[in-house]
């Protein structure tokens, strides 16, 4: 008798032992993402092996939630441009709450990890991606100073993005004196040049169709949508965007805006 009830105790122990485990292992595949965007590009695409992906504020809790976020965010890279996702090297979430949504330079992209929702987070990979774009990809290492300045680095006049900076501005933080709100896409936008590409960077991608209905109304946005449409993304332009935007009024910032996945599919 005692050892029917030694062996009942011993198979009660082992079901317990492989519950426990399928409960923290998390499940043997990941959801599907939702549907990203392709850039026709020339050079191979990125492999996601080539970014170091990391954690802060992590806790046990957050295991699974980062494992599908690291695959969001690979799927999602894979499509982009590859010389654009060449500049990041070393990719954070970050699971504080009070982190910033996101940050980027010198290779490395840091994103908030919680209280967003995967389409914000989304965008504002976009905008800190373009971060990396503007000072990994449009660059020139040296030549004469320009008067622009990252920081206390230099900024050199052999460097593509000064095309794109004059526009709008004479210095980081100083606008042309005929400036208007209008030759931003955003808010944000103009409040200083990196701000003004990246924000620009992301509506072309995510707003395409509502840069190209500003741009025909107004001759400094057209200028900054031709120069990402030829001298950052060779050509290439996406069938996004969801209604006629107004001529006069911006929104503050392009990566809360709503955007339909689906028609990034079909750039």
């Amino acid at each position: 008798m005692r050892i029917r009830v030694f062996c009942l105790f011993l198979a009660l122990q082992l079901v317990s032992l492989a519950l426990w485990a399928a409960l923290f292992s998390g499940p043997k595949s990941l959801p599907k993402v939702l549907p990203v965007f392709q850039v026709a590009h020339t050079a191979a695409p990125k492999t996601s092996s080539s970014i170091a992906f990391e954690a802060r504020s992590y806790q046990n809790a957050h295991q699974y939630l980062r494992q599908l976020q690291e695959r969001q965010i690979e799927a999602f890279l894979a499509q982009l441009p590859a010389q654009h996702v060449q500049t990041v090297t070393r990719l954070v979430l970050d699971y504080n709450q009070k982190a910033h949504r996101g940050l980027a330079g010198g290779g490395t992209l840091i994103l908030r990890a919680v209280n967003m929702t995967l389409k914000e987070r989304q965008a504002v990979l976009i905008h800190e991606l373009a971060h990396n774009v503007d000072y990994g990809f449009l660059v020139s290492s040296s030549g004469v100073e320009s008067g622009f300045y990252d920081g206390t680095l230099p900024i050199y006049e052999g460097d593509p993005s000064l095309e794109f900076y004059r526009l709008s501005w004479v210095l980081p933080g100083q606008k042309h004196a005929s400036s208007r709100p209008s030759d931003f896409v955003s808010g944000y936008a103009a409040t200083n040049v990196f701000e003004d590409f990246a924000e620009s960077y992301a509506y072309y991608i995510l707003h395409n169709k509502n840069f190209r209905s500003l741009a025909l109304k107004n001759a400094v946005l057209r200028a900054k949508y031709d120069f990402l449409k030829t001298r950052v993304f060779g050509g290439k332009t996406f069938d996004t965007g969801f209604f006629t935007p107004s001529i006069f009024t911006r929104p503050w910032d392009i990566t809360v805006l709503d955007y339909d996945a689906e028609e990034l599919l079909k750039g």
